[in-house]
């Protein structure tokens, strides 16, 4: 047994060393989280374990997640997320994996106690849509969430995401298998469903339950990003963010740094001269948008 923790408890060095090396904990809080961790992994190798012992790791795991996420917010220090932020995270999917009774009802038992916590609701809905294979279910389970944390811009951001993958998905295994080898219910969906329209509407809701944030606006285009036919979905959060804040300098400075191209972008031309000169007239065209913003928006930057 003492090995096997041991061992457990080495794999989680290199997380801790990045939490003191960031500063985000001194070293005598990532030595606290070291012993108490230590002390819930030989909880789990009793003979005789408790669903209990799960969750009660389970929620110590989530409050260090979030006392991260109030260190970052604190500090601005948004490095290391994989290492720190994604280990917890698996950790957590772990730990309900190892729990003997059904992963599903043990979310659900946690969900009852802890419904105000957004982070878990990202959880149980991300266990539905890569475990269970259920989109219908974890759709629910962030509709059921946001019921409870409106608020939660993490909450909004992950039900966009979801919506686009789900999407993606429904395009990929189409483009595969042809639309003769569907089934009727997967033949039947909509080039609306198929373009990610779904994801346009919860990007609304959520700008119309946080309103006044174009920060939170703004959040929403990486995601469209990860996804190759989003592009449509990216000009339209562009096209509400110039109606909406049209006076924001964030609004001007996304559509200014929209427009310029990548080194790779432009390595594309065959000749250098070529390219001197395109990166040359972007950075004109970048240059003109904030020119004409400075124009047109009262700011003291």
């Amino acid at each position: 047994m003492a090995e096997v923790v041991q061992h457990r408890i080495e794999e989680m060095l290199p997380e801790l060393e990045q939490m003191k090396r960031i500063e985000l904990f001194t070293d005598k809080e990532t030595r606290v989280i070291l012993k108490k961790r230590k002390a819930y992994e030989y909880k789990l190798r009793r003979k005789t374990k408790q669903k209990e012992d799960f969750l009660q790791y389970i929620q110590y795991e989530m409050n260090v997640l979030s006392l991260v996420k109030r260190r970052r917010q604190k500090t601005g220090f948004q490095f290391k997320k994989v290492e720190i932020d994604v280990a917890i995270i698996n950790r957590i999917h772990n730990l309900f994996r190892k729990e003997k009774g059904p992963v599903g009802n043990l979310y659900i038992k946690m969900l009852q106690i802890h419904n105000r916590k957004p982070e878990l609701w990202v959880l149980a809905a991300k266990w539905e849509l890569e475990e269970n294979l259920s989109m219908e279910n974890a759709r629910m389970l962030l509709q059921r969430g946001l019921r409870y944390n409106s608020k939660s811009e993490h909450l909004w951001q992950e039900y966009f995401r979801m919506e686009l993958l789900n999407a993606d998905k429904l395009r990929k295994r189409r483009q595969v298998l042809g639309l003769a080898a569907l089934s009727k219910e997967e033949a039947d969906i909509s080039e609306e469903v198929l373009n990610g329209k779904v994801a346009v509407v919860v990007f609304i809701k959520a700008v119309d339950t946080l309103p006044e944030k174009v920060e939170f606006c703004l959040s929403f285009l990486p995601i469209c990003r990860l996804f190759d036919f989003a592009q449509v979905i990216e000009e339209e959060i562009f096209s509400y963010l110039q109606i909406t804040y049209p006076a924001s300098e964030l609004t001007w400075e996304a559509v200014a740094l929209r427009s310029l191209k990548t080194p790779a972008e432009l390595s594309q031309t065959i000749s250098r001269k070529e390219r001197e000169k395109l990166e040359y007239e972007n950075q004109l065209e970048v240059a003109g948008i904030f020119q004409k913003a400075l124009q047109d928006v009262n700011t003291g930057r």
